[in-house]
């Protein structure tokens, strides 16, 4: 079966194009049938008006279907780009105790499993957050993200993770790591058909320095569940 092929950014833009002069077209023919009919008003303009205006909306709007995937694509691929390009946040703590502390200063809940958590029913968001130290991050932190999607279920259809990890000392590549895998959960988040919302943030915790690093991107709807996270993280670090 032969691969369908997406259609470039010029493309999209002359079939939106298109679709916009249809639909100023449609419109402009059911204000002359109007016109007209006040005139000759046993020439039946009315009829010929919404058959024009009606057929015209339908091939804009199928015009504008066919690009819709390709347009979504290009959209995701900009995003990419502009996330691979922004660097981790950078912010100073005292302690871990201290960052716990704020955790239940803000209405989380310790539970036996070890996790913290909270819900925010005017938001649909569950919220759960959980410290992990190991001197490795990779193989372990995906393990960890795992752990979360065990709490989707019909009352946590979106959950937002933040995963505090603490490193005696963290390198460029495990920044690197933790800027990526942040990167793919705002992009995922952002995908129109992610109904089941896991959005996980990884806070980076270099012990040594007193530093913590996280992917704090721009507010945005489209990862309001990430967006979220983030503007609890700017709270508690005080940013």
């Amino acid at each position: 079966m032969k691969e369908k092929r997406s259609k470039s950014k010029k493309e999209i833009l002359i079939y939106e194009i298109l679709a916009v002069i249809l639909m100023v077209i449609g419109f402009v023919s059911m204000f002359i049938s109007i016109t007209l009919d006040d005139a000759q008003p046993d020439n039946n303009w009315i009829t010929y008006g919404i058959i024009a205006f009606l057929s015209l909306m339908g091939i804009a709007l199928f015009l504008r279907s066919i690009v819709r995937d390709d347009k979504e694509v290009l959209r995701l691929e900009k995003r990419h780009k502009l996330y691979s390009e922004m660097e981790l946040s950078e912010v100073d703590f005292i302690s871990l105790d201290v960052i716990k502390e704020e955790l239940v200063v803000n209405n989380y809940e310790l539970l036996s499993n070890g996790f913290y958590f909270k819900k925010v029913a005017t938001q649909g968001v569950c919220y759960y957050g959980r410290f992990v130290k190991s001197n490795i991050v990779n193989n372990v932190l995906e393990k960890e993200i795992m752990r979360f999607k065990k709490f989707q279920d019909k009352k946590c259809k979106s959950i937002n993770g933040i995963i505090f990890f603490a490193m005696p000392k963290t390198s460029d590549d495990d920044k690197l790591f933790v800027k990526n895998i942040s990167r793919d959960m705002v992009i995922a988040e952002e995908v129109p058909i992610n109904n089941n919302v896991l959005s996980i943030i990884t806070v980076l915790i270099d012990l040594e320095k007193k530093k913590a690093y996280y992917f704090d991107v721009p507010d945005s709807y489209r990862s309001k569940v990430y967006t979220y996270g983030c503007l609890f993280l700017r709270k508690i670090f005080r940013k």
